[in-house]
């Protein structure tokens, strides 16, 4: 039973390490000059449906956010975020260091532009 007290605690210490939180999100706000407009917006994280000027969660992704916006009787207007990386030091101080830097997903913080403008009628590329 010695031999296995060390073994069982450590196995102990190992399992309050699993990673449990979804991926990071980040909140933007997509500005139209028109009102009432449907937008999508989708990554390989997920997609997502609002309704266009406001404000919308998305989870963070390394690849870029493609969103396309719609109005009845206009021609669509589509954008595309790209990813760039973010400094590593908020989530450092936020989160204690070791797990920001060891995420066991892979996952190296990234940040889309915060505000996107989309012009129905264009298509656009935007970066930070």
């Amino acid at each position: 039973m010695s031999r296995l007290l060390p073994i069982l605690s450590l196995i102990a210490a190992l399992a309050g390490c699993a990673w449990t939180e979804p991926f990071p999100t980040q909140t933007l706000r997509v500005e139209v000059a028109e009102k009432d407009v449907v937008c999508r917006l989708s990554n390989d994280r997920g997609t997502w449906t609002m309704v266009a000027p406001g404000s919308v969660d998305v989870l963070e992704s390394t690849t870029p956010l493609a969103v396309s916006c719609n109005k009845p009787g206009k021609p669509a207007g589509h954008v595309q975020l790209i990813a760039r990386p973010s400094s590593l030091m908020p989530r450092v101080m936020m989160e204690g260091g070791a797990r920001a830097l060891t995420d066991p997903r892979g996952y190296a913080p990234h940040r889309y532009p915060s505000v996107v403008r989309v012009t129905l009628g264009q298509s656009l590329t935007q970066d930070l």
